[in-house]
């Protein structure tokens, strides 16, 4: 017997209700929701910082749009007439813009969806991510069909609609081009979401299991403190690349520099293990560090993920310190494969 497969694309988080993480091609994350009206204010910087390029696919025009529209691209307060999506990376200490998506009703079944991307996010999968998760909630608000115009030459933005796995048809029309996608879920629509997924979920890991360097926040000389531990465990392992720990109190550990705090490290880092005192933690995660928790209770492991993944930071928490050493058994054994 042929076994039958669902087809149903559920959406990731409620995006009504409170903001949701996406991750990335590259394996970052992002913080995605829905837009408000003060969001004007960064709404247009992110306008301003597009090229010329991306503002022309986007407004049809190299040059940014008029205030009040702006502000109509931040109301998304009646979904069945309008909604704008927003993904923001923290930037400089506060959220940044890096993404923007709105769909908005052309009749009853039809909506029409635009979106920009950063051009420094172009080529990790955002555009389609965001195309995604506006389908779901048009759905939701009784559209059975998106709708799009775009420049022949746009390539990019054909290839999100390709991407996003919903069937979809364009209509040549001079040198602009229409694109219709029907919103009712295929087979293949689920499993192009899943593959960006696993995609997203592999990359994200990387860092975790073959990190290149790695700073230990909260390193000590206590043989004590679960902070030497990590690091004694960490040398003992064989791992050969940089290992940074970072204590403003001490000069060096176990033979290395130590540093103030890991802004002060001389390269990049790709895993942070935080092992300070749990009130500290989320003042050294809003950093975009990496978390490896310890049991915390609820409301501080959500707020933990939340403000580590704004910056982009892919975070993993096992609960209880005699599950460290799984991190870097794993790691021995990937080495010697």
């Amino acid at each position: 017997m042929r076994p039958i497969r669902a087809v149903f694309l559920p959406p990731t988080t409620d995006l009504l209700r409170q903001p949701g993480h996406i991750l990335l091609k590259d394996g970052t994350a992002a913080e995605l929701r829905m837009s408000q009206q003060t969001d004007a204010g960064a709404l247009r910087q992110f306008i301003d910082r597009l090229s010329a390029k991306s503002k022309r696919h986007r407004f049809f025009s190299e040059t940014a749009p008029p205030e009040e529209i702006i502000a109509s691209l931040c109301d998304s307060s009646n979904p069945r007439s309008q909604l704008t999506l927003i993904a923001t990376r923290m930037s400089q200490g506060r959220p940044t813009i890096v993404a923007a998506g709105t769909y908005m009703a052309r009749d009853a079944a039809t909506a029409e969806v635009s979106l920009a991307v950063d051009d420094l996010f172009h080529g990790k999968g955002i555009g389609t991510v965001l195309v995604e998760h506006l389908a779901l909630l048009a759905v939701r608000h009784g559209f059975t069909q998106l709708w799009a115009v775009t420049h022949a030459e746009n390539l990019a933005m054909r290839e999100v609609f390709r991407e996003s796995g919903f069937p979809w048809q364009e209509h040549v029309e001079g040198g602009e081009i229409e694109v219709e996608l029907s919103l009712r879920p295929t087979e293949r629509t689920v499993t192009q979401s899943e593959w960006r997924e696993r995609v997203a979920t592999v990359a994200s890991l990387r860092p975790f299991f073959q990190p290149r360097a790695v700073a230990i926040i909260g390193a000590s000389a206590n043989p004590a403190g679960i902070g030497y531990r990590l690091l004694d465990a960490l040398l003992r392992g064989g791992f050969s690349g940089p290992v940074y720990p970072i204590n403003p109190h001490a000069a060096s550990l176990a033979g290395l520099p130590a540093y103030p705090r890991i802004t002060k490290v001389p390269g990049p880092v790709d895993l942070a293990v935080i092992a300070v005192p749990r009130q500290v933690v989320l003042s050294v995660a809003s950093a975009g560090a990496t978390h490896l928790g310890a049991g915390f209770p609820h409301p501080s492991a959500r707020a933990c993920l939340s403000a580590s993944g704004k910056g982009g930071s892919r975070r993993l928490g096992l609960g209880g310190w005699q599950r460290v050493d799984i991190l870097f058994q794993v790691r021995k054994e990937t080495d010697h494969a």
